[in-house]
Order: structure tokens, then sequence, then C-alpha cells
């Protein structure tokens, strides 16, 4: 068991499947904002690759825990220390009953992952606060490969929307600090589609949509799963744990490649 002993800015519980095939009930995926970074961090533990897992934003927590642990961290690399001694990412670690982890802050990327050999029991749905108590899953130990992640890029790859015949996205915008885990939102050259009004209609995740200030929006894992502004690009499956780390004022380029080019990259 481990307690929540400080809360940090944002730390929740996370898988990586999220809420699959839930879209058309109004279900947002939710699930670990960089699947990448929580694959490799439950990879250096032995679990499943989507185990539960804790993600931190921003500023990190602090952990007690009650009884001996294996754990592993990555993501962005946060500042760690195991009772008061620094720890590494991308490693797994031995703690013993009493001791304490305190994560801090990383300059690169936004969101970290600590993984507990075992997994979590995925059962609180909010973000944590302290004194909340974790449970282990005792999950079956697994020996699947995830490589680390790779942070700082804000360049993605994207297909066209189905309305558009040209590409929208040129020249660098940086990310609002108003950006969450619903949308990432963008400042740069505005944009103008002339598509008018429309219909609501279904937004996968990663759609990136045009609304009437012309600053572009990148939906994102919790994001609403209709919506009235045009969709005039799609991040690609493979450069959507970039988004997940993206930080305000991070500046974001796009480039385009085909459905045929997006769907090899997707398989490889």
């Amino acid at each position: 068991m481990i307690q929540i002993l400080r809360a940090g800015a944002s730390t929740r519980l996370v898988d990586g499947l999220g809420e699959r095939r839930r879209a058309h009930l109004g279900v947002s995926i939710g699930g670990a904002a960089d699947r990448a970074s929580l694959a490799h961090a439950n990879a250096l533990v032995g679990n499943p690759l989507t185990a539960p897992a804790l993600e931190l934003t921003l500023l990190g927590p602090a952990l007690g825990f009650q009884q001996p642990t294996t754990f592993a961290l990555s993501g962005a690399p946060f500042a760690a220390t195991l009772n008061d001694l620094p720890v590494l990412p991308h490693c797994a670690i031995h703690a013993e009953a009493g001791a304490v982890l305190r994560l801090q802050s990383s300059p690169v990327g936004i969101r970290a992952y600590c993984a507990f050999r075992g997994g979590l029991q995925l059962d609180i749905h909010r973000p944590l606060k302290k004194g909340d108590i974790l449970t282990g899953a005792n999950l079956p130990a697994s020996h699947f490969h995830a490589p680390p992640p790779i942070l700082g890029d804000g360049h993605l790859r994207v297909t066209l929307g189905h309305a558009f015949r040209q590409p929208l996205l040129q020249g660098e915008y940086a990310v609002s600090s108003s950006s969450n885990r619903q949308a990432i939102f963008l400042n740069g050259p505005a944009i103008q589609s002339g598509t008018g009004s429309m219909i609501t209609e279904g937004v996968p995740l990663g759609a990136i949509q045009l609304p009437p200030s012309g600053q572009p929006i990148i939906l994102f894992v919790d994001q609403q799963t209709t919506g009235g502004y045009p969709v005039i690009a799609t991040v690609i499956t493979p450069d959507l744990p970039k988004v997940g780390q993206l930080r305000p004022q991070q500046t974001v380029s796009f480039s385009y490649v085909t459905f045929e080019e997006a769907q090899a990259l997707n398989r490889s």
C-alpha cells in the first residue's frame, strides 16, 4: 500500500487502455496522456504495458511506502529522491517499507509516470489528494519490451481533415497555458477555413478543430466526443504521446502525411 503524503499539481491513477469503443456513448477515451511513457515504466517493473500507474503533471507528489515495493519512473525526467537520495528515471528501483519518494518537476515535457511492480488498483477516478491510499493489483509478471520515450519534440505529423483538400496548418504555434487533458489550445497564425456553420459531428482523438478565432485546438484524451467546429487535420496515432508532453509556451509545428503513410507508420 502507498499513501499520498503530498498530492502535487495533478496526480492521477491512469492506465493505457482508457474507455475504448465507447465514444458513441459520449464517453471520452481517457487513460494516460502519454501511453508510450506509461508502457515504458510498466515494462521496467515487469508489468503488462497498459497496467494502471501514476500520471504526474507539472509538479510531482510525495509517496509513503507502507510495504516493500519496486517502482520505475518514465516520461518527463522529474527530479526525484528516495529517502532524500536522488533516483534516476528509466530503471527499476526497490524501496523498503517506510521509505518516502518525493517527486518535483522537469525542464522537459510535462508528465511523468510512476509504475509499481504488480500494478495498482484503478479505483480512484479523480485527481489524487493528500491522505489517499493506493492498493496494489498483484498483476502477474510480464516480459514485454517498450522503448524509452523521446521528449522535447513539438513537431506533429497530421492527416488532412475530410472536408479539406489542402494543408492549412503552416508556420509555428505556441501552446497556451490554458491547455489540459481535454484540449491543447494553440496560439499562432490565424487560419481562415471558410467553411461557415456546420452540423455537429463525431470527433476522433487527436482531431484538430478550427474555432471562429482561427486558432487551432487539438482534442485530447478527456475530449468531448462530438463537436461543431471543422476538423482541419488529425494527429497520427504514433505522435499522440508527444501531445501529452507539450508544455505551456512550447513551439509546435506540423507536417502532413497521407492516410496510407499514417497507416504504415502506425503499423511500424
